[in-house]
């Protein structure tokens, strides 16, 4: 759980409890679609407290099939974790779950710990002496857009069929990369630079860590 800082080192604190009641709804047999989708769709927030922010979902459909949904919240694992976790459980049932423990989640916060803050700011600002600010335009400019400035977003359905994917098996890259490439065509486009610079998550997974590729935690940087 996260608890108010009380170390003076951060914003918050992570607590690992001794002794915690998992957070596991048992449905049953559900009986019609309509109240099986609500199931899947249903988002419940967590109560938080002193409560882990993570839930099991479980229940069965008039043909005998049993789901399982898990909820986890961003700030306890990422994107790849999720991947491993379902990997995992994949092995389990069919017998070929490994026994020996993976990466401790403590010894990655140690490792970083344990770092010296200098060189990587002696790195970062050696790599990027010569970059220019690379800033977005204001793209309303009279007094009226001002009065009308609302936050807005869009969503876009983007079809990552075979074709996309062959495409990123045969150049050894990976969607983020494409969509990092887009976002680089975009900036330059407004700003006006042929050197763009901007920030991106990274998995944090390149690290010299034993276990690091199955380790399960807020690895993103």
């Amino acid at each position: 759980i996260f608890m108010g800082n009380v170390t003076g080192t951060g914003y918050h604190d992570q607590v690992v409890l001794k002794k915690v009641t998992a957070d596991i709804d048992m449905l049953g047999r559900i009986e019609d679609t309509a109240t099986m989708e609500k199931a899947f769709g249903a988002g419940v927030p967590f109560p938080g407290g002193r409560q882990p922010m993570h839930r099991l979902t479980l229940w069965s459909d008039p043909a005998g099939d049993a789901f399982c949904k898990l909820e986890i919240s961003h700030t306890l694992i990422d994107g790849i974790s999720m991947d491993i976790i379902l990997r995992d459980v994949s092995r389990g049932y069919n017998g070929q779950l490994r026994g020996s423990p993976g990466l401790q989640y403590g010894d990655y916060i140690a490792m970083l710990q344990s770092q010296s803050d200098e060189p990587n700011r002696h790195y970062w600002v050696r790599y990027l002496e010569h970059v220019e600010p690379c800033l977005f335009p204001r793209l309303n400019q009279s007094s009226q857009d001002n009065d009308k400035a609302k936050w807005k977003s869009l969503s876009l359905d983007i079809e990552l069929d075979s074709t996309w994917w062959n495409y990123c098996e045969a150049h050894s890259v990976t969607s983020a990369h494409i969509f990092q490439v887009a976002w680089g065509l975009v900036l330059r486009c407004y700003t006006g630079c042929d050197q763009v610079c901007f920030g991106y998550l990274n998995s944090g997974r390149d690290i010299a860590l034993p276990g690091v590729d199955d380790g399960v935690g807020p690895l993103i940087n």
